[in-house]
């Protein structure tokens, strides 16, 4: 009976998923924590869609530019780098960088845009990470874990403000993994030509380059080839991935 229960518990694998949405906090969030999968999963042939929740708007050190700008900036770099990979399409929602706002608002635009996609598996960062800072971080990875259910519940979406009605069909079984996690339960295996593709994609966020991208590349490249080293490839990514049986009142651990 117990192995009978692990069987139908297990983790499943990422390489099963076609449909796939990535969420980002900020403009560049997608490249850095998931361009390597992004990377793999097009060259297969499978649809990956972009979701960018914040503006971009603070990030830069430099005291005179403008919000604006940066924003415009930002986003021209987004589609840049998505053009680049080959992703499908690009959403951003332009909740304000480093700011304030409503992330119960968040989730129910988040959550139209999955019934929109209709994934079978949502990437965002993970909403736990016990050394993350950044609010933005946090709270899209909280916006978009809590986005699933009114995803898949007609009621449920009615009560975020969506607009459905029978016709709507509502996406079931979607499987949630974390990026920019330090619990990885899966490794992603990657080529050599995904890394360079991941680098070349982060590399279009021109705006955003300077010598702190620098030691970003060269920690991606370095913790890659660790977590590669683990299953025999020459790179990886790690995810935390939960599937739809162990996203709710699921009490035993992962890993």
């Amino acid at each position: 009976m117990e192995e009978m229960f692990k069987k139908a518990l297990e983790i499943p694998s990422l390489a099963n998923f076609k449909n796939v949405l990535v969420v980002g906090p900020h403009p560049d969030d997608i490249e850095i924590g998931a361009g390597g999968f992004v990377s793999r999963l097009i060259k297969k042939g499978y649809k990956v869609t972009y979701l960018i929740c914040t503006d971009g708007g603070s990030g830069t050190r430099d005291y005179h530019v403008k919000i604006t700008d940066l924003i415009k900036i930002r986003k021209e770099e987004s589609l840049a780098a998505a053009k680049l990979m080959g992703v499908a399409e690009v959403y951003f929602l332009d909740y304000p960088d480093g700011g304030i706002y409503d992330t119960a608002r968040m989730s129910s635009d988040i959550s139209r845009i999955i019934i929109t996609v209709k994934p079978d598996l949502v990437l965002c960062p993970d909403p736990n990470l016990s050394n993350e800072t950044h609010p933005d971080h946090l709270n899209v990875g909280e916006a978009t874990r809590r986005s699933l259910v009114a995803a898949m519940y007609p009621n449920s979406a009615r009560r975020h403000g969506l607009e459905i009605d029978e016709s709507t069909v509502l996406p079931q079984g979607i499987t949630l993994g974390y990026y920019y996690t330090d619990r990885a339960n899966t490794i992603i295996d990657l080529t050599d030509e995904d890394f360079m593709k991941q680098v070349a994609a982060l590399k279009c966020h021109q705006s955003q380059m300077d010598s702190s991208m620098d030691m970003v590349i060269g920690y991606l490249k370095m913790r890659g080839q660790k977590l590669g080293s683990t299953i025999n490839a020459p790179h990886g990514e790690g995810y935390f991935v939960l599937a739809p049986i162990h996203q709710h009142c699921f009490l035993e651990k992962l890993s």
